[in-house]
């Protein structure tokens, strides 16, 4: 591996352990947690997500993993400590390269609130911050 992307992945793990070392929520956080209406067509919602971020959205392939789940995420003091509230799911998403072949599918976690999703780790993105946490969250 070369010298700059053995630095690069060093830098976003440290980044990750420093965002990831959020406090709990206190009670009065906790009581006040909003997390919306369960969503109406989850997959609607992944689906239509996906299609603004991806690069070639028709190439999309999706493996669900299991049925939304209200959860909340409480981010780290560098991302101003906020908690992210809704319902989450987790899915295997493949997508095609920039040379039209599939990469593989790659663990991804979504946020729902309101059939919107608000918040998303994907492994597709070969991240190691979006990685871990989609293993974080999907695990949960």
């Amino acid at each position: 591996m070369h010298m700059s992307k053995r630095l690069a992945a060093i830098s976003l793990t440290v980044a990750g352990f420093l965002v990831g070392c959020a406090q709990a929520p206190t009670r009065t956080e906790l009581s006040q947690i909003d997390y919306g209406s369960y969503p109406s067509d989850y997959k609607k919602s992944v689906e239509r997500y996906l299609d603004m971020v991806l690069r070639d959205p028709g190439g999309k392939q999706i493996e669900w993993l299991r049925e939304p789940r209200s959860m909340y995420n409480k981010e780290g003091p560098l991302l101003g400590g906020g908690i992210s509230a809704g319902y989450a799911v987790c899915a295997y998403v493949n997508v095609r390269n920039n040379y039209g072949g599939y990469t593989g599918p790659k663990l991804s976690w979504f946020l729902i609130k309101n059939d919107n999703v608000i918040q998303s780790y994907m492994s597709a993105t070969r991240d190691v911050f979006d990685t871990m946490q989609a293993e974080r969250f999907c695990s949960t």
